[in-house]
């Protein structure tokens, strides 16, 4: 299973996204690692809300 790779500006994905991981986030000022058995969810500020998965 490889990384995807998303949108690269955080506001270009949509308030409320939830991406999987493994998932690599890539921004002009910082890059989001998402690891497998995590998500990353998009609030309503465009920030980035790493979970990790329950088991």
């Amino acid at each position: 299973m490889g990384v995807r790779r998303e949108p690269s500006l955080r506001p270009s994905l949509p308030i409320g996204s939830i991406i999987p991981g493994p998932a690599l986030l890539e921004q002009y000022d910082s890059t989001t690692l998402v690891p497998s058995d995590w998500t990353a969810r998009v609030d309503e500020f465009f920030k980035i809300e790493p979970r990790a998965t329950p088991s």
